[in-house]
């Protein structure tokens, strides 16, 4: 009895000390020495994302059995002919599976307007354990009198009280936001301060003279309210609003201590004729921030080295921040309220985002695979999602449960919901199954 209950202790604390760990901390991350990527604790030169990138631990040896007395040999009766059932064929086992990176993307999150919904997606979210990443509009609009704004001290402002804003807060202290303890899975984002101040400071692809002091006053006052407000929380990435970003965007970011960038960047399903790839556009639909010079040259400057977003090395860096762009949609693409069915969501049998001459339909499958040609091998996409979505006959919460369920049993496709924070740490050097 004694040895028996000895292996299920040493069994017990060996399943309990297996991490991917990105920081340092006591009780199972303590020989960490990284600066941010993940790595494994039981094997600190291995790279991971998540928990179950670093394996199970053993299992203990079987107690040696005790002989038992020989019985008496009975006589062994003939046996009887069983008709061979006709064979099954066997699903698609997981490891056959593509690895398919899929980083949930929620904008506009705020006080007031469909903040119902908001909340309802973050305990959604909570109460299915899932990664997701969610940006925050940290102030207001000053030419509009009734723009709300993000509470900065509660109790005492206005819409401390809102569910949008206590879905969020209650998140945070349940450890459930990155920063706040090991196994966080909610990822808070920078969604800008003046949110419609953004599209105001561009002409067409030009940005305006006043752009430059515009974002540096934005992101001074957007990110330290949120790191006031969530002062353990990490906060790296920042989804630009309307998508509208440049080069001087990274600059001010790195400033402000943000290094996770989030534009656009959609892809069509003929990118070799109508959509060469070359630049300056790459063959995109919407260049990850497409800048025009007053001598009308473009240029995507949120685009790296010969549109290449991973390698061996890591994911796509320019300049200091991890480029990050947009792809896919569960809306049509512009209009963010125009839901779209889970299954043109997930778009297996498309290519690329398609048009109907007015809108997109960007499927997330589709994006990955034009991803991955562009990412060695590597099938990654940022889906884009809105509160103000509406999908006919469904709440947000049931579009979920649908959502995730028909994502979770693709037949060719192994999804994993991850973080910005995680995306950035993929590298494409392992060999993915081709279907």
């Amino acid at each position: 009895m004694v040895r028996v209950a000895l292996l299920c202790s040493i069994t017990q604390l060996a399943g309990a000390t297996i991490y991917c760990c990105y920081e340092k901390w006591e009780g199972g991350c303590d020989d960490y020495s990284g600066s941010g990527e993940g790595l494994c604790n039981n094997d600190f030169t291995k790279s991971c994302v998540l928990d179950s990138d670093c394996g199970a631990p053993p299992s203990p040896p079987l107690p040696i059995p005790v002989p038992m007395p020989n019985p008496i040999p009975t006589p062994i009766p003939t046996p009887v002919p069983v008709p061979v059932p006709t064979p099954v064929p066997s699903p698609t086992p997981p490891s056959a599976k593509i690895p398919l990176h899929v980083v949930m993307r929620m904008d506009d999150i705020s006080p007031i307007d469909v903040a119902d919904v908001q909340a309802s997606v973050i305990n959604w979210m909570v109460a299915h354990k899932v990664k997701f990443n969610f940006g925050i509009i940290a102030g207001n609009d000053p030419s509009d009198p009734w723009s709300t704004y993000w509470p900065a001290n509660c109790p005492g402002d206005d819409y401390c009280d809102d569910v949008s804003v206590m879905a969020v807060q209650s998140a945070y202290d349940n450890g459930h936001v990155l920063g706040t303890s090991k196994h966080a899975f909610l990822e808070i984002g920078n969604h800008a301060f003046n949110h419609e101040g953004w599209s105001q400071q561009w002409a067409g692809y030009q940005p305006k003279g006043t752009w430059q002091q515009f974002q540096a006053d934005d992101f001074k006052k957007s990110q330290a309210l949120l790191t006031s407000k969530y002062p353990k929380a990490k906060i790296r990435y920042f989804a630009a609003p309307t998508n509208m970003a440049d080069g001087q965007t990274i600059e001010v970011m790195k400033a402000n201590g943000l290094d996770i960038l989030s534009a656009q960047g959609t892809i069509p399903c003929d990118n070799s004729t109508l959509y060469p790839h070359n630049p300056p556009f790459w063959g995109y639909l919407y260049t990850p921030c497409m800048v025009e010079s007053n001598d009308a040259q473009f240029k995507g400057e949120c685009v790296p080295e010969n549109d290449v977003w991973a390698s061996s090395a890591g994911f796509a860096n320019i300049n200091g921040v991890f480029s990050a762009p947009a792809n896919s949609a569960n809306s049509h693409w512009p209009q963010d309220m125009e839901g779209i069915s889970v299954e043109d969501t997930l778009g297996v049998d498309a290519c690329g985002c398609t048009s109907d001459g007015l809108r997109l339909t960007c499927g997330l499958v589709s994006a990955a695979k034009k991803n991955a040609e562009r990412s060695n091998g590597l099938h990654w996409t940022v889906l884009m999602m809105h509160p103000q979505t509406k999908f006919p006959g469904q709440t947000y919460a049931e579009w979920l449960d649908e959502f995730y369920a028909k994502a979770m049993s693709l037949e060719h496709y192994d999804v994993k919901f991850i973080n910005f924070a995680d995306l950035v740490q993929l590298k494409a050097e392992a060999m993915e199954v081709a279907v």
